[in-house]
């Protein structure tokens, strides 16, 4: 991460919460989605062309907020100074006493890479499965290229633990994948 002024972290000249998905967020969610497409086809499998209208997002977001009310999935925006800059999920929750685990993923507007707001973002996270949601581990998965998410990851306590050989379908390939875990407190 480079410095910014006097010496603090970018972040630090902002403020990074986050905030449960709400249907309303669906415009500007689509808007953030195709105008950071470029930057992130290499990580992102294909999506149909309704994913980038306000309707396709609307409807992926209602599904997930059923989702969320049936303790599968916890989907949150990520807001710098208010605004949305990104999402958060919590998805494939399970919550039986003897498990107690789910799988992170996230994505943050280009203008906001490397300047601390996935870590700022992933932190929160993580406290939440640790004091509201009471999780015992998370895991997430990463492309072998996607080193900047490694970073994110490994800044918030997530351990390496494994390869998985052409996990998902990208760029017209099965894609290896780092399978990343983190034993919550």
């Amino acid at each position: 991460m480079t410095k910014g002024d006097a010496g603090q972290s970018p972040i630090a000249q902002h403020r990074v919460s986050l905030r449960e998905i709400r249907l309303d967020d669906a415009e500007i969610v689509a808007s953030l989605q195709a105008a950071n497409r470029p930057h992130v086809s290499a990580w992102d499998p294909e999506r149909p062309r309704s994913f980038y209208t306000p309707a396709g997002q609307r409807q992926r977001i209602q599904d997930a907020l059923v989702d969320r009310g049936q303790g599968l999935c916890h989907p949150s925006v990520i807001l710098v100074d208010g605004e949305v800059a990104g999402q958060i999920t919590l998805s494939g929750v399970v919550a039986s006493p003897a498990f107690r685990k789910s799988t992170l993923g996230y994505w943050v507007a280009r203008p906001w890479w490397g300047r601390g707001v996935a870590s700022e973002a992933v932190h929160q996270l993580v406290l939440q499965a640790s004091t509201t949601l009471s999780l015992h581990r998370l895991e997430a998965h990463t492309r072998l290229e996607n080193v900047a998410s490694q970073r994110v990851l490994q800044k918030n306590g997530f351990t390496r633990w494994g390869v998985a050989r052409e996990h998902i379908f990208i760029e017209g390939a099965w894609r290896d994948e780092i399978f990343w875990e983190r034993i919550v407190p």
